[in-house]
């Protein structure tokens, strides 16, 4: 910590043996090394690779830091301070049964669920005025991760409960890899 502080105050270059905790993922200078280089994220490349195959520089952007405290679906509902599924040990919509663990045929409970609270199927995510839209990314017969559109257009999601909240320009930024594909969209009438 003193090394890191001394750093910090008197921008001397430390030998890059020396272990800093920002190290790894950015060179001494401030400026990402190259492992780091394919995304906004301040993950590594192959983690990148592996989970969202199609992030690259330009369709998205990070709006938060890493947090736990919430997931994708809370995100999805404008929540940032709890975890929501269909699980016994996660918050649900109210008056909705929670199962016991995860089914792998899950897509009708989380619509129910969005019904709930004003939220219709439609037919695609293409931006419409007076409608806040989400996503579901399924894979296989289960919803893997859920994006929410925001008023330029693009869509906002909680990247699970390790990772950040970015701002993506398409749907398709995040399809393949963890999430599978968004094939299921729901909207809901924004009151002013």
């Amino acid at each position: 910590m003193l090394l890191k502080c001394l750093w910090t105050i008197t921008k001397i270059r430390l030998p890059k043996t020396w272990d800093l905790t920002n190290q790894q993922r950015r060179g001494l200078d401030g400026e990402k090394t190259e492992e780091y280089l394919k995304t906004h994220l301040d993950l590594p490349e192959q983690e990148v690779e592996q989970h969202w195959p199609n992030l690259d520089l330009n369709n998205h952007h990070e709006t938060s830091k890493r947090c736990s405290r919430y997931n994708c679906i809370a995100w999805a509902i404008g929540i940032n301070d709890d975890r929501w599924a269909p699980y016994t040990s996660h918050k649900w919509f109210e008056g909705f049964k929670k199962i016991r663990n995860y089914p792998g045929d899950d897509i009708e409970i989380h619509k129910d669920g969005f019904k709930s609270i004003g939220f219709e199927e439609c037919q695609n995510g293409n931006f419409e005025k007076s409608f806040e839209k989400i996503a579901f990314y399924i894979k296989g017969k289960s919803v893997e991760h859920i994006a929410r559109q925001i008023e330029n257009g693009h869509w906002t999601s909680k990247l699970g409960v390790r990772y950040h909240d970015i701002e993506h320009y398409t749907l398709n930024a995040l399809e393949g890899g963890l999430y599978g594909h968004a094939r299921v969209f729901m909207k809901r009438k924004i009151v002013v």
